[in-house]
């Protein structure tokens, strides 16, 4: 996992996230708020495919 951009507001970072899904649609994306200390991503299934599941403490 790496850390593509900050954004000062979630807005900005919303839409930075749809143009990239909309460029690759396989690739998973998430946005984190970063006054989070640790940030937990546990992959479960989901009927035929995996789908993240975001845990953040």
């Amino acid at each position: 996992m790496s850390v593509i951009d900050d954004f000062e507001n979630g807005n900005a970072a919303w839409k930075v996230y749809k143009r990239l899904h909309a460029e690759n649609q396989t690739r998973e994306l998430y946005i984190f708020h970063t006054n989070n200390e640790e940030v937990k991503v546990i992959v479960a299934p989901f009927r035929y495919r995996y789908m993240p599941l975001i845990s953040i403490e």
